[in-house]
């Protein structure tokens, strides 16, 4: 057994969730198919608009999410000693 499939096989087992911020880019969305299709991860991509991908794969749109304002919240609280604004935190939230 090679170490990928040592990877593979522990991976399978815990079924990890794992969020793709590039869900615009084609190799990261035919990636996310193929390791669903897979049973390696659930996986989520974040994409500016939302959409389907296929069987397996969320999609989120961060600026159409209706979790924005409370992840806009939570990114101020742990960015705010850093000089992060509500505003900024609002962008960088929705950018994908």
């Amino acid at each position: 057994m090679s170490v990928l499939d040592t990877i593979a096989d522990r991976a399978r087992a815990l079924r990890p969730h794992i969020v793709l911020p590039e869900g615009d880019d084609p190799r990261i969305a035919e990636a996310a198919q193929r390791a669903s299709a897979d049973g390696l991860a659930k996986i989520t991509l974040l994409r500016a608009e939302g959409g389907g991908t296929g069987a397996g794969v969320g999609v989120i749109s961060p600026a159409e999410s209706p979790d924005a304002d409370r992840l806009v919240e939570t990114y101020w609280t742990l960015r705010k000693h850093r000089g992060v604004d509500r505003q900024a935190a609002r962008e960088a939230v929705r950018d994908p």
